[in-house]
């Protein structure tokens, strides 16, 4: 356990039926999704936490059953294709910080 554990656990992982519903996704659902994520970042960073609450918030990309957590795997995907940039711990949406990749 990290000393930031010891005061605040980790975010929530899905529950079966919200597993049920990830799994329901369609692939353009799951790009709406990307797509409203990488809306609401931008260059200089923003907490986790406002770009997923902002992105689920967004009423042409919302899927009703989809957590938190499916956003935040979305944002992790995301930034393994190169298209954002993290810093700090994704599995505490208030520790990590996601901006939009920088050009080299």
């Amino acid at each position: 356990m990290t000393a930031s554990e010891e005061y605040e656990p980790s975010d929530v992982s899905p529950d079966a039926g919200e597993l049920e519903s990830i799994a329901a996704l369609r692939p353009y659902q799951i790009q709406a999704i990307d797509e409203a994520l990488i809306s609401v970042a931008d260059g200089s960073g923003r907490k986790l936490a406002f770009i997923v609450g902002s992105a689920m918030g967004d009423t042409s990309s919302r899927v009703p059953g989809i957590p938190d957590a499916f956003y935040v795997q979305r944002v992790d995907a995301l930034v393994l294709q190169g298209r954002l940039e993290s810093r700090g711990d994704a599995s505490r949406m208030q520790y990590c910080e996601i901006r939009l990749r920088q050009a080299d």
